[in-house]
């Protein structure tokens, strides 16, 4: 796309939601078309809440004695190494998201960094599953410790259901209390420790292609919870095909009967929630499934 204009602002129509354009400047002089500014890049709207909306800010006014070193979410990590100031934006981060189902118990570990002796912390962590652009309180305050600890952080974000995929952001908060022992609010200034913010995706189905969902009474599932087997049945008899997820996304099993009546063994899984994703031609089925 080439823009010729004399107007010091210009205004581009008709670039791609969420894409990065590459721009290169020129100005026509006596001798011809000359480079004027180096290649520079931009982002367009439209990548979702993590990168568009205005969060609040917060930060610790001092991150040298103690700061986040790591975060791990399910299976995904991030370390962001020693000291720093007391707000670091990952927001950017883009080669690894972590990925959130709805109605799941995703494990989480923050770990410390100290320079010197450790101190007791508070954590929270606040994910916005609305994409509203505020960390709303209480629906969207994902993990509270409780209490101030000493160590690393371990504990489990127990996602609401939600229907709406997208990317979004989360704000993890880690705050010295021994001065001041009133927990990190997600717009907080406090005095030590330290706030970091990452991109998260929710997600309603694993390949990320939210289908339209079917009329919940075609499709039972018995007992809830579940001990030692899991029954799943269409009301009518049709062809029936079965995925099961753990709360981090790993695939635990496939089934399919023609008949549209599936019974599970399920007494050697794990105790927990699993997600269960059902399609019988185009309509499709998500539940929630718990086994003791």
């Amino acid at each position: 796309m080439v823009v010729v204009t004399d107007n010091p602002m210009v205004v581009i129509d008709g670039l791609s939601s969420c894409t990065t354009y590459d721009v290169k400047i020129f100005g026509f002089c006596l001798d011809g078309w000359n480079l004027l500014a180096d290649n520079f890049q931009f982002v367009t709207r439209g990548c979702g809440a993590c990168y568009d909306a205005t969060f609040c800010t917060a930060a610790a006014q001092d991150a040298q004695q103690e700061w986040i070193a790591s975060v791990k979410l399910g299976n995904w990590e991030h370390t962001s190494g020693q000291g720093g100031a007391g707000y670091q934006d990952f927001s950017g981060k883009t080669d690894s998201i972590p990925v959130i189902m709805p109605l799941s118990s995703v494990s989480l570990a923050i770990t410390p960094g100290f320079w010197g002796g450790g101190y007791k912390e508070y954590y929270r962590v606040f994910i916005d599953y609305n994409f509203n652009g505020v960390f709303e309180i209480p629906a969207e305050l994902a993990f509270d410790s409780g209490f101030s600890l000493q160590g690393t952080l371990t504990g489990n974000i127990q996602t609401p259901f939600f229907t709406t995929a997208g990317i979004t952001r989360m704000r993890v908060l880690m705050k010295y209390t021994e001065v001041d022992p009133t927990p990190p609010g997600p717009c907080s200034s406090f005095e030590f420790g330290q706030v970091e913010d990452y991109c998260v995706e929710l997600r309603t189905s694993l390949t990320g292609t939210v289908l339209p969902a079917a009329p919940d009474n075609q499709l039972l599932v018995y007992p809830v919870p579940a001990t030692d087997f899991a029954d799943i049945s269409l009301e009518k008899p049709e062809e029936l095909n079965l995925r099961i997820y753990a709360s981090d996304g790993r695939l635990v099993t496939t089934a399919h009967a023609v008949s549209g009546h599936i019974t599970l063994t399920v007494s050697h899984w794990a105790p927990g929630i699993y997600h269960l994703q059902a399609r019988a031609g185009e309509r499709v089925w998500r539940r929630a499934l718990l086994k003791i």
